[in-house]
């Protein structure tokens, strides 16, 4: 298989598109870290991929809290000895029970500051983490889930696409810092 003896850490896998991502990683031969706001969302995720228990790790972690980002990396590195994939997938358009669909003008702080939290400083803190990993390793790959509102604005998505903007940006930089250790540094716009 493709990723045999390779270890990847998906942010906000246990449902949608990061447990397709965290699927596929698996069915290639991948050693897994599913990451998710709940450990029962996380266990339930796991079960249902049925791996031998040393090829999966299920962490409950907020990727806006410095704390569970910096455990959730100790434990990956702990029980698999190395991280060869990231996956910064966790995210929001606007926070689950509203409000939605709001001009900026109209946008609360409250508002903004969740949704770039999680979908900008929770990718910053999990690639700051995972070059912890990899720089020695001199290697990985650091893969963000932007948006196509990350390119071009869109009506009544203003923190989303701030933070997606963000997103594109920060991918930029690390690159660039992080060529010379053979880490590549993505985005997808799904």
């Amino acid at each position: 298989m493709k990723l045999d003896d390779k270890v990847a850490l998906v942010t906000g896998s246990a449902r949608g598109l990061g447990w397709e991502m965290i699927q596929a990683f698996a069915q290639e031969g991948a050693r897994i870290v599913i990451c998710d706001l709940s450990q029962l969302a996380v266990d339930e995720a796991a079960a249902r991929l049925g791996l031998p228990t040393e090829k999966i790790l299920g962490v409950e972690a907020d990727v806006t809290s410095e704390r569970d980002v910096s455990d959730l990396f100790s434990h990956t590195l702990e029980i698999f000895k190395r991280l060869d994939i990231l996956v910064n997938n966790a995210g929001f358009a606007w926070p689950r029970g509203g409000p939605v669909n709001l001009e900026l003008a109209e946008t609360p702080l409250d508002v903004w500051l969740k949704v770039l939290d999680t979908n900008l400083t929770g990718t910053f803190l999990c690639s700051r983490e995972a070059l912890r990993i990899m720089r020695p390793q001199r290697g990985g790959s650091i893969i963000n889930i932007s948006s196509p509102q990350g390119k071009k604005g869109k009506l009544l998505r203003g923190p989303y696409c701030a933070a997606k903007f963000g997103v594109e940006g920060l991918m930029q930089v690390l690159a660039l810092e992080n060529a010379a250790y053979s880490i590549k540094v993505n985005c997808l716009d799904p």
